[in-house]
């Protein structure tokens, strides 16, 4: 279980453990007490799906810009290694076409170097 499902039952049980001290300080009777913890922790509780909710959704967001910076990376990483093979394959036509080296059934270097 993530603990940010924990959320709101720990804001819950720290509302019902303040308003149990305050009810024990001010001497309130049983049925007094009992009734105000149960609102204290249900009006708490509710607080916290709240804030769980706030913290899901940021969480989520930065989860969503982590992957969309890998993306950009993974891309930026692809470009350059298309334009060193393009680079390549421009230096190996030009060598060969000086030279008349290349045979007819041979690859380029581009195609050599091409990542699967």
């Amino acid at each position: 279980m993530k603990k940010r499902n924990l959320i709101p039952l720990l804001i819950m049980l720290l509302a019902g453990l303040i308003s149990s001290l305050i009810s024990i300080k001010n001497r309130y009777d049983v049925t007094r007490s009992l009734l105000v913890i149960f609102v204290a922790m249900l009006i708490f509780y509710f607080v916290g799906l709240i804030a769980r909710s706030i913290v899901n959704s940021n969480v989520k967001q930065m989860e969503e810009r982590e992957a969309e910076r890998l993306r950009q990376e993974e891309e930026e990483k692809r470009l350059q290694e298309e334009a060193l093979l393009a680079e390549a394959a421009e230096k190996g036509e030009g060598e060969n076409t000086e030279t008349g080296t290349r045979a007819a059934g041979t690859t380029g270097a581009a195609e050599d170097m091409q990542i699967i």
